[in-house]
């Protein structure tokens, strides 16, 4: 029970709504909402469907807030992450998200899972397209902006990437702005299918594909991206 309130209730400054989707656990979730009770968090218990999306768009359509956050059981925010992008967002009301600096530990290390980049601010399409920079914990998104996109592709040939597809999707349409400092602890994985390297890339040719048939990438430019993209 505790995991819970580390990750989503210590926020500062801040008015929210925490949505908890419980994805079909196995490990006391939903004993322990049972119990549970905080009128800043909502609980919902689904069945396993084996797509991310599905459980992220569910807990999206529960929200009645301005700004979508999503926060992955195994990562954790900094304090401050939501009141430093909420102020970014007003700040820049042409903004339609803003993410940030993720970073892992390993072995009492920490290290920065975003790394450098050219441009990671702006009209970020063709950054996206060679590197994938965005971490889905550090996001926060308008909610019509979310909506508009119909939220995260639900697509059974994309058990991963799908996150990548939508971040193209909205950056076709506007602009992003990266948060320079540390906002998340980005769990790197320890097995399933992140580390699964065939399907992980096939996922990401299939979106990357996509990406360069919808925005008419140039043949050269087809061809550098090809052998040059990098994933998280």
């Amino acid at each position: 029970g505790d995991v819970y309130k580390r990750q989503a209730l210590n926020q500062v400054d801040i008015n929210l709504e925490v949505i908890v989707v419980d994805d079909g656990s196995i490990d006391g979730t939903e004993e322990f909402f049972k119990t549970y009770q905080n009128p800043a968090v909502r609980y919902f218990r689904k069945e396993n469907e084996g797509l991310p999306a599905l459980t992220r768009n569910f807990g999206a359509g529960e929200a009645q807030g301005e700004y979508l956050a999503f926060l992955d059981s195994d990562d954790t925010w900094f304090q401050e992450k939501l009141k430093i992008q909420i102020d970014t967002m007003r700040n820049n009301p042409d903004l339609l998200f803003c993410y940030g600096q993720a970073v892992a530990r390993i072995e009492e290390k920490e290290i920065k899972v975003s790394g450098p980049f050219f441009k990671k601010s702006g009209n970020i399409f063709y950054p996206l397209m060679f590197r994938n920079f965005i971490v889905t914990s550090s996001v926060l998104i308008k909610r019509e902006v979310f909506e508009k996109m119909s939220g995260f592709p639900i697509d059974q040939d994309l058990p991963i990437a799908e996150d990548l597809k939508l971040w193209l999707k909205v950056s076709m349409i506007g602009h992003g702005k990266y948060i320079e400092s540390p906002i998340v602890h980005y769990d790197l994985g320890s097995g399933g299918i992140s580390e699964d390297v065939s399907k992980r890339f096939d996922c990401l040719y299939k979106v990357l594909d996509w990406g360069m048939k919808e925005n008419k990438t140039s043949k050269i430019l087809r061809s550098i991206i090809s052998v040059s993209y990098t994933h998280l």
